[in-house]
């Protein structure tokens, strides 16, 4: 892929497209080209007399140009003796990466970050949805930012990552998890690009 496979070491790129990473277009930004896109998900459930269900999906695409693009979304579903409970939140971020070490090390440079939430909906399986005014810019200066996997450092070891979550990622290579209650509006008054609508509300 142009502009980011050619400098790239040949056994990453095979681990890569095991693990479903290589994409010949960008969801939902079919015109931006390539790209990689790095899935993975989490569903746990815990509790006695109440049980907490908790279901998380996190994408990271890096486009051949070098843009950077990041989506999570989070959902909470308490039950059990109490009213049931919902809460859901929505994650994005973009901005640039340059890569390092034969495409192993990736550095993000974030230039927006927002997030979105729902709080306390009372039916099971409720329809997603948010306010206007939902979504809150959230600062992106030095180190701060979105969390990656595991902390907001904007460093990233992208080998490290597929060994990690493989599994995950072949499992979740198609998925993407779709930003509610957005607009071009919207994306520029947070500093977004409203080019990028289409990427941050595509769902699969």
């Amino acid at each position: 892929m142009a502009g980011i496979s050619s400098d790239v070491d040949s056994e990453l790129l095979t681990t890569f497209n095991e693990c479903g990473v290589i994409k010949d277009s960008t969801p939902g930004l079919s015109d931006a080209g390539p790209c990689w896109s790095f899935v993975t998900s989490q569903s746990t459930s815990f509790g006695d007399v109440e049980t907490v269900d908790v279901e998380m999906l996190h994408q990271l695409v890096l486009l051949s140009d070098g843009r950077a693009m990041l989506k999570k979304s989070y959902q909470t579903e308490t039950y059990g003796q109490n009213p049931f409970d919902g809460n859901r939140k929505w994650e994005m971020a973009e901005g640039t990466y340059t890569l390092e070490d034969g495409g192993k090390v990736c550095k993000l440079a974030w230039k927006a970050h927002a997030e979105a939430e729902q709080k306390g909906y009372k039916e099971v399986r409720e329809p997603a949805a948010v306010a206007a005014d939902a979504w809150t810019s959230k600062g992106v200066d030095g180190d701060s930012g979105p969390a990656i996997w595991i902390g907001p450092n904007p460093t990233v070891n992208l080998q490290e990552l597929c060994q990690g979550y493989e599994s995950q990622m072949k499992r979740n290579a198609e998925r993407s998890p779709e930003m509610i209650g957005l607009t071009e509006d919207i994306l520029e008054g947070l500093g977004f690009s409203k080019d990028h609508l289409s990427f941050y509300i595509y769902k699969s």
